[in-house]
């Protein structure tokens, strides 16, 4: 069994819409980051996050702004750049730190913030 939840992560006054997959029960899970390539969707890594919640994974898979004609945040695709994409991708991690199921650890003075997050990235946006 999963949950799901659609997802708006907002930043630089822009929208980054998504979907949270999760196993059932309260975590700690390790986060799984789906970034699409150009004019690509965040539907089209769900069931590679269905499959990793099966295996006690969760999964974030997101569209970045301006990064398809399809997608469902915010921004015209003539508006994003390396920059814009790169900023996207770090307020999803962070939205991912801050989810409560995520495991946090202290490793001297720098706080990792889950010492299993994995990113699975296509062409562009990577």
């Amino acid at each position: 069994m999963r949950k799901e939840t659609q997802e708006e992560v907002i930043h630089h006054g822009r929208v980054v819409c998504g979907q949270f997959i999760r196993p059932e029960g309260n975590g700690p899970y390790p986060v799984v980051i789906f970034s699409h390539g150009f004019n690509g969707s965040y539907t089209n890594f769900l069931k590679d996050a269905y499959f990793m919640a099966e295996q006690g994974s969760a999964s974030f898979c997101f569209d970045f702004c301006g990064g398809s004609v399809e997608a469902t945040s915010s921004m015209d695709t003539t508006e994003m750049t390396i920059t814009t994409e790169c900023e996207d991708l770090r307020a999803v991690v962070d939205w991912c730190y801050c989810f409560q199921h995520f495991v946090w650890q202290m490793i001297g003075r720098n706080v990792i913030r889950g010492s299993k997050t994995f990113q699975r990235l296509w062409t562009y946006g990577g």
